[in-house]
């Protein structure tokens, strides 16, 4: 039996919550960028005047249960005020 449209979101959340879809791709446009200057990288631990996104639109959001970009990392946004789950090691690219 075919769920209906009313249910799925309940589904997908229920598959969220139980660890199954860790893949939470973006899609975005730049509005405003800048590249960081040596105080700032060295403030961030940044390689040399790496590209930062200072503003954006927000184009989509989806989550799904293998990520295109196995590499990527999900970060919390520092204005948030929530602290990112602790991990081994952190990658930039």
């Amino acid at each position: 039996m075919r769920p209906s449209i009313l249910e799925l979101p309940d589904k997908v959340l229920a598959l969220v919550l139980a660890g199954l879809l860790n893949g939470k791709p973006i899609g975005f446009l730049p509005l405003k960028v800048h590249f960081a200057d040596e105080k700032e990288s060295k403030e961030h631990h940044w390689p040399p005047e790496i590209l930062v996104i200072d503003g954006w639109l927000l184009l989509g959001y989806a989550v799904c249960f293998l990520p295109a970009n196995q590499d990527a990392l999900v970060e919390s946004v520092s204005k948030a005020g929530l602290d990112p789950p602790p991990t081994s090691s952190t990658r930039w690219a």
